[in-house]
């Protein structure tokens, strides 16, 4: 996982997520930030419940 002056790259279980920084921030482009890293979130969330569940029931 390399990533360069502007990026960064992130390893979270099986997903690798590359991250590249705008030249200058606006509000729309926050909000949009926001939303997709509550989506993310949300999504990694419920990968875990459902792991973590399955190791539970077995």
């Amino acid at each position: 996982m390399v990533g360069t002056d502007d990026e960064v790259v992130e390893k979270v279980g099986d997903y690798e997520f590359t991250v590249r920084f705008a030249d200058e921030e606006t509000p729309e482009q926050r909000q949009r930030w926001d939303r997709r890293v509550d989506a993310l979130t949300a999504l990694l969330v419920a990968a875990w419940k459902r792991e973590h569940q399955d190791f539970h029931n077995n």
